[in-house]
């Protein structure tokens, strides 16, 4: 008990430790500093205001790049086109743009995107041109 105590005192974070039970155990509490991982990789859900979650349009920008990474040998050397949400598309115009220009170096290819209204925010294809 002594030792976790001392040892949760050089943490940043506010901690509560009870002392040890008849079972010899140590129930104790911390408080979380940083967003938790779903937090980070998701934003609201438009679709229905608020009540869920979707993946962010950098998470899936991120999962568009890694399939192509994944499938890079199929892709090398030839142009491809990747369909999806325009939202999603517009992210890797403008923020993830330098991502896209590394991959496109990576498969010595030209990769073309293409908005599509009527896919879900999470959605997207990727073609052979």
């Amino acid at each position: 008990f002594n030792a976790l105590s001392e040892a949760m005192q050089r943490d940043k974070s506010k901690s509560n430790i009870l002392r040890m039970s008849e079972l010899g155990l140590i129930e104790m509490t911390r408080k979380r500093t940083k967003e938790s991982i779903g937090r980070v990789l998701c934003e609201p859900c438009f679709y229905c205001e608020g009540e869920g979650f979707l993946k962010s349009k950098q998470t899936i920008c991120y999962e568009i790049l890694r399939e192509l990474e994944r499938d890079r040998r199929d892709h090398y050397g030839h142009n491809i086109m990747v369909m999806a949400h325009p939202e999603v598309v517009a992210r890797f115009c403008d923020e993830e743009r330098a991502a896209l220009e590394m991959m496109e170096d990576q498969l010595q290819a030209r990769v073309t995107l293409k908005g599509e209204m009527g896919f879900h925010i999470e959605q997207f294809e990727i073609t052979p041109l």
